[in-house]
C-alpha cells in the first residue's frame, strides 16, 4: 500500500491531521496506533485518517466504532479468508467510509438530539435558578415542573406522560441521560432521518410515563429523559438487525454489541437496586416501556439509506408508525384506573398538620406551666386563665377547624388520621378549658375531668402513631 510504505515521513503529517478533530478518546486511540507494533494497525490508522479527510466523516461515527480493535478482529477474520494486510486495510477502509458518506446523505446533521439535549439542559437550570435543587430536587418541586405522578396525571394532566422526560431528578441523573442520548442518539438520527428519530423519542417517552403508572406504586413521583433514551437504542437495535446489509460489519457488530450491552446493563442495574433494602430507586418499568415501544417502532419506521428509497417509504411509514403509537397511547391511557389519591386536599392536610406539629410540644409544656404560675404567685388566676385561653386553647382549637374544612375520601390513606387527629385536638383543647375553668371559678372538682381528657387524647396518640407507621 502506497500509504505505508514510507511511514516515518507520514506518521507526523498523520498525527497532526488528526489535531484537527479536537483531543477525544478515538482521536487519541488513532495517534496510539500510529506507533502500534502490529504493521496492520499502523497502517489501517494512517488509511483511517485519510479517509476522515476525504469522506468528512464526523468523529462521533468513528468514535462509536473503537476503529483501532475493530481493524484487529477484521485483520484476523478477513485473513483467514486469503486478504492480505494491506486488502483488509484498504478493504475496511473503503467499506466504513462508503457508509459516512452514504449515512451523511441521508441526514446530513443530526440536529433534533443536540436540540434535545440542549432543552433539558436548559429546563434543569431553571429547575435549579428557581430552588428546586441540584443534586436532589424535593418532590414538590419535581411535581411542579411537570413530573409524572398518578394522582395529578391521571385525573386529568395527561401532559405529564410528555413533560416527564424533560424534569430530571439531580445533576448526575441529568449526565447521565445526556451522555446516553448523545453516544447513541446522533447515529441513531442519522439511520433514521431527523423526523423519524423525533417521533421515536416522543413515543418512547409516553410509554415509558404509561409503563410507569401502570406498574409503578400509586404514589410514585416519575422523572427523566431515561425512558426515551431506552427508546432510541431500542430503535437503533430494529434498524440494525433489519438492516444488516446496509451497515458494514466493523460497524455493524460494535453499534449493535454497544446497544444491547447499553440496554442490558442499566435494566440489570435497575433490578439489582431495587432488590437491595434502601436501594436507589429506578424506573425499571419506565424503561423497560421504553425500550419495547423503541425496538417495535423502530421496526416500523427503519428505512433503507439509499436516498430514493427512503423518499417513497416516508409517507407510508410516518403513517402507520404515527397513527399505530397514537391508538396504543390512548387505549394504554384509558385502561390505567384513575387514582383516588387527592392530592390538593391530601397536601393541604400534610401541611396543616405539620404547621401545627412545629407548635404542639411548645403548647404541651406551657399548659401545665402556667396553671402552676398561680401556685408559685407569679401569675394571678384570671392572668394565667387568659394566658391559658389565648396561647393553648385557641391553638388546637384553630387546629380542629383547619382540620375539619379539608375533604379527605373515605377511601383516602388519611382519611383515619385525619378523623384522629381531628379527635385529638377535641380532647387536648377540652382538657384546657377545663383548667380555664378551674382557674376562673375556683371549682378543683373539675381536675378529674382535666386527668381524663389528657389521658383519653394519651390514648389517641397510640392509635396516631400506629396509623401512621401502616401508612409508611
Amino acid at each position: 500500500m502506497a500509504l505505508c510504505n514510507n511511514f516515518p515521513s507520514v506518521r507526523e503529517a498523520a498525527a497532526a491531521e488528526l489535531g484537527r478533530f479536537g483531543a477525544t478518546i478515538p482521536v487519541q486511540r488513532l495517534a496510539a496506533a500510529l506507533n502500534d507494533k502490529d504493521e496492520g494497525v499502523r497502517c489501517a490508522a494512517l488509511s483511517m485518517i485519510e479517509g476522515l479527510k476525504s469522506a468528512e466523516a464526523d468523529h462521533l461515527l468513528w468514535e462509536n466504532q473503537h476503529q483501532v480493535a475493530i481493524i484487529r478482529e477484521e485483520r484476523y477474520r478477513r485473513q483467514l479468508q486469503g486478504q492480505s494486510v494491506a486488502e483488509i486495510v484498504e478493504n475496511v477502509a473503503a467499506e466504513q467510509n462508503t457508509f459516512a458518506v452514504r449515512l451523511t446523505a441521508a441526514t446530513s446533521r443530526p440536529y433534533v438530539t443536540r436540540t434535545l439535549i440542549a432543552l433539558n439542559v436548559v429546563i434543569f437550570v431553571a429547575m435549579a435558578a428557581t430552588g428546586a435543587g441540584i443534586f436532589e430536587p424535593s418532590l414538590d418541586a419535581l411535581i411542579k415542573w411537570g413530573a409524572d405522578f398518578a394522582p395529578l396525571t391521571t385525573q386529568g394532566q395527561w401532559w405529564r406522560l410528555f413533560t416527564s422526560a424533560f424534569i430530571h431528578i439531580g445533576l448526575p441523573h441529568l449526565l447521565f441521560n445526556m451522555w446516553a442520548l448523545y453516544r447513541g442518539g446522533e447515529i441513531a438520527e442519522k439511520l433514521f432521518g431527523n423526523g423519524f428519530y423525533l417521533v421515536i423519542y416522543i413515543v418512547s417517552a409516553f410509554f415509558c410515563s404509561l409503563t410507569s403508572l401502570a406498574l409503578g406504586g400509586p404514589l410514585t413521583v416519575s422523572a427523566g429523559a431515561s425512558g426515551a433514551v431506552f427508546g432510541v437504542y431500542g430503535a437503533l437495535v430494529s434498524y440494525l438487525l433489519l438492516y444488516k446489509k446496509e451497515v458494514p460489519s466493523s460497524i455493524l457488530k460494535p453499534l449493535l454489541s454497544g446497544a444491547v450491552l447499553v440496554i442490558g446493563y442499566n435494566l440489570f442495574y435497575g433490578f439489582a437496586s431495587a432488590a437491595k433494602a434502601g436501594g436507589t430507586h429506578i424506573d425499571n418499568a419506565g424503561h423497560i416501556g421504553g425500550v419495547v415501544s423503541g425496538f417495535l417502532l423502530g421496526f416500523v419506521l427503519a428505512r433503507p439509506l439509499d436516498p430514493k428509497a427512503r423518499k417513497s417509504q416516508t409517507a407510508k411509514k410516518l403513517i402507520i408508525g404515527a397513527s399505530a403509537s397514537i391508538a396504543l397511547i390512548v387505549l394504554f391511557a384509558i385502561t390505567i384506573p384513575k387514582s383516588t389519591y387527592d392530592y390538593k386536599n391530601e397536601t393541604a392536610f400534610q401541611s396543616v398538620v405539620n404547621l401545627f406539629q412545629n407548635k404542639e410540644d411548645d403548647i404541651l409544656k406551657k399548659t401545665p406551666d402556667l396553671f402552676n404560675a398561680t401556685v408559685k404567685g407569679s401569675l394571678t388566676k384570671a392572668e394565667a386563665a387568659e394566658k391559658l385561653d389565648a396561647e393553648c386553647l385557641r391553638p388546637w382549637r384553630k387546629f380542629h377547624d383547619d382540620l375539619i374544612t379539608i375533604t379527605i375520601a373515605e377511601k383516602s390513606r388519611s382519611y383515619t388520621l385525619r378523623n384522629l387527629l381531628l379527635d385529638y385536638a377535641t380532647a387536648r383543647g377540652d382538657a384546657t378549658q377545663i383548667l380555664i375553668d378551674v382557674l376562673r371559678t375556683g371549682d378543683a372538682s373539675k381536675m378529674s375531668d382535666y386527668k381524663t381528657y389528657n389521658a383519653k387524647a394519651d390514648q389517641i396518640v397510640e392509635k396516631i402513631n400506629d396509623t401512621v407507621k401502616h401508612l409508611d
